[in-house]
């Protein structure tokens, strides 16, 4: 992971460096910095096996609009947008008790009105 995070640095940097401009982004572990967010209200820490199997969750895969329209239509879930959606999704779940937020349709996807009782299969 280290070494993914110093090339993503270096790439920030010479990008911001052909641009003319100074580099002012940090790059940081997804695990770490969860963790970190996690253990400042918390008196534990989360592990990283828990944050990686909670972004890994395929709790949300299904949800529509969460897919860029590629993947939706062929009906895919090796999606990035989709991994990206489903690490802030877990977050927001995580997150939202303990920093008390309230959770609106920006934050999660909207769930159906329908149940499982309503669905007909013919």
């Amino acid at each position: 992971m280290e070494n993914e995070i110093r090339k993503n640095c270096f790439c920030l940097h010479w990008l911001a460096e052909k641009a003319g401009y100074n580099n002012h982004f940090g790059v940081y572990g997804f695990e770490s910095i969860t963790s970190a967010l996690y253990g400042y209200t918390e008196p534990v820490c989360l592990s990283p096996i828990l944050i990686t199997a909670g972004c890994n969750s395929s709790m949300f895969d299904y949800e529509l609009g969460i897919k860029c329209e590629y993947h939706e239509e062929i009906e895919c879930t090796c999606c990035t947008l989709l991994t990206v959606k489903r690490c802030c999704y877990w977050m927001t779940n995580t997150f939202s008790g303990i920093y008390n937020v309230d959770i609106t349709e920006s934050h999660l996807p909207v769930k159906s009105q329908s149940s499982f009782s309503e669905v007909c299969l013919v």
